[in-house]
């Protein structure tokens, strides 16, 4: 049974629900970075970003019960 349309030619591997398909949206809170910002300040901005993402994706993954939020039968599909 296909739970989503997964786009596998993009980096994120976007997923599209099929009708009647249960989901879940996780939100993180805006990471602002300031238009002066130097480099390091972005670099420490950018980890603050890439930790943020990893954080989503494992709560994502938590709450499917499944690695990269795809269960066997549709990565098969």
């Amino acid at each position: 049974m296909r739970r989503a349309f997964v786009f596998r030619k993009t980096w994120d591997l976007t997923q599209i629900p099929c009708p009647f398909t249960r989901a879940a949206i996780f939100i993180a809170p805006p990471i602002v970075v300031p238009p002066n910002a130097n480099e390091d300040e972005q670099s420490r901005r950018l980890g603050e970003v890439q930790s943020t993402l990893d954080d989503l994706r494992r709560r994502g993954e938590a709450w499917t019960g499944t690695k990269n939020g795809l269960s066997s039968r549709a990565e098969n599909q």
